[in-house]
């Protein structure tokens, strides 16, 4: 299992918003040594000060899931949206 910062200046969008200067961090792994859909990767978005904003997860080349944030609240505001 390996971790990678791929980036640390990226602008993301997701339901919540637009977020500047997120990390994309990727963690890929074997899952059998005979699996044919290659490796494995879990993406993670994470925002300054807020923390994974979009989560993937990848089987080779293929998108298998994908979760984003759709809402947040900082502490006793209202919902951003």
């Amino acid at each position: 299992m390996t971790y990678a910062v791929e980036a640390t200046d990226l602008t993301v969008t997701v339901p919540a918003g637009t977020f500047k200067d997120c990390a994309k961090v990727t963690r890929s792994w074997i899952e059998h040594s005979h699996d044919a859909t290659g490796p494995y990767r879990l993406v993670l978005y994470l925002a300054p000060h807020l923390g994974i904003i979009k989560r993937e997860v990848w089987a080779g080349d293929e998108q298998e899931h994908e979760e984003v944030l759709t809402s947040y609240t900082r502490g006793n505001s209202v919902p951003s949206k």
